[in-house]
């Protein structure tokens, strides 16, 4: 495995660790307010600094990864749980199926992932739980194109028509047969989702959408450090370059599994 890679690896270790025992491990509450130590730059004890309220930054950052990989993680889960099964049909089925399906996924992937995901929360309200469903939204198209087309492209091979030989009904090809093969394909597309999920709903929150301004999330954190970041740079650098090594972690994670378990786009590319 490559030097990037395992480094990638251990980055995304790190964040699920930190997101399921952010709570247990010894850092200081992300909550409490020290308005005597608010702006303190990097060092001892606030390794990260303080924020304008006297928060530590390390323990925001260490909280919100929570956050932050629940948008990511449940809006890939919107998008497979939503995307796949009707992707897999249209593909399957074809003919007036396949053609009202690409019709409504072209309306989606039309309106830009920032817009679409801004109207659903608007229509919606705000919360971490509508936030992951509009950002959901997102991906379920591109999930469900992917679906659709590893489908059209397996529909017709020699295993599909012994099942139905064998009198299979069509739910029984689709999960029994067709979806393990399109498995590899789908995680692949998955994770690196996940690290436009991740960006969207940063992105979202750093608009004032979605989270409550008080929510240690990256996003919101940026927000608040914009009127402080020239005199105070770390505010907004210490979640900026978080993010920053986040993404480029799920990228390249995403870049080796696509090597791993799609050899048809690796030779392509």
């Amino acid at each position: 495995m490559p030097l990037p890679v395992r480094l990638s690896c251990g980055v995304l270790g790190v964040l699920a660790l930190a997101a399921v025992f952010g709570p247990l491990l010894p850092v200081r509450n992300p909550y409490a307010q020290d308005l005597m130590a608010a702006l303190r730059p990097p060092g001892a004890p606030h390794w990260l600094g303080t924020d304008q309220l006297g928060r530590d930054l390390l323990a925001r950052i260490v909280i919100g990864s929570r956050f932050s990989l629940l948008i990511g993680l449940g809006a890939v889960a919107v998008g497979l749980t939503g995307g796949v099964p009707f992707g897999m049909v249209a593909g399957f089925y074809g003919g007036w199926v396949d053609a009202l399906f690409t019709r409504v996924i072209d309306v989606l992937l039309a309106f830009p992932g920032i817009i679409l995901a801004l109207a659903v929360v608007a229509v919606t309200g705000p919360g971490i739980g509508n936030l992951t469903f509009a950002v959901g939204l997102r991906t379920l198209p591109v999930l469900a194109r992917v679906a659709r087309g590893q489908t059209l492209a397996l529909r017709n091979r020699e295993f599909v028509d012994a099942a139905r030989a064998l009198g299979c009904r069509p739910w029984e090809i689709l999960a029994r047969h067709i979806l393990p093969n399109i498995g590899g394909s789908l995680v692949v597309v998955a994770s690196l989702q996940t690290a436009t999920a991740v960006l969207i709903g940063a992105t979202l929150t750093f608009l004032g959408v979605g989270a409550s301004p008080e929510i240690p999330e990256w996003g919101a954190m940026l927000n608040a450090a914009r009127p402080y970041m020239l005199r105070y740079p770390h505010l907004i650098l210490v979640p900026a370059l978080t993010l920053m090594v986040v993404m480029m972690a799920f990228n390249v994670a995403g870049d080796y599994l696509r090597d791993r378990l799609d050899p048809y786009a690796s030779t392509a590319s």
